[in-house]
């Protein structure tokens, strides 16, 4: 009937939600079992349902909390203060053409995190783990060259 009824009426129709009288056989018998309150809640349900809008009535809006959220700054300045500092348990996708410095960018966030105390997880699709780990040692290190071993590997070092 509900099939029927959308392609009959399109958006005309709106569709209640029937977990809200789950157990019962119909409106009347939630009528009869939890009284007028419950069918103003049911047929308040059928409204338009888009993915991911907030009921405003039902949920209303309690104002901004910092919910334990740490903020990792990019250690680049400039860049913290027109992104506000990465947030903490969020994924951060860095897009990029070919040789425009996304690694080196996000070799150089994912060290100041870690000299923050953050713990990183770091995914390539490019690299197996140790050459990962030897390109972040590269920049901990910079230029010094005392501080590491040239080991020949390709046709770089």
């Amino acid at each position: 009937m509900d099939k029927h009824l959308i392609n009959l009426l399109g958006t005309k129709a709106k569709m209640i939600d029937k977990g809200l009288y789950k157990g019962l056989s119909d409106v009347n018998a939630l009528y009869v079992k939890y009284g007028q309150d419950a069918v103003r809640t049911l047929i308040e349900s059928g409204v338009a349902k888009i993915k991911g809008l907030r009921d405003l009535i039902k949920n209303p809006y309690s104002g901004l909390t910092n919910k334990n959220v740490k903020f990792i700054p990019t250690g680049i300045d400039g860049i913290d203060d027109e992104l506000n500092d990465l947030e903490s348990r969020r994924t951060t996708l860095v897009t990029g053409r070919p040789g425009e410095g996304k690694s080196t960018f996000v070799d150089r966030v994912g060290l100041n995190a870690i000299d923050k105390g953050f713990r990183l997880l770091l995914v390539d699709g490019e690299h197996d783990q140790d050459v990962l780990i030897n390109n972040l040692y590269k920049k901990v290190i910079g230029n010094e060259q005392g501080a590491f071993n040239l080991v020949k590997y390709n046709k770089n070092t």
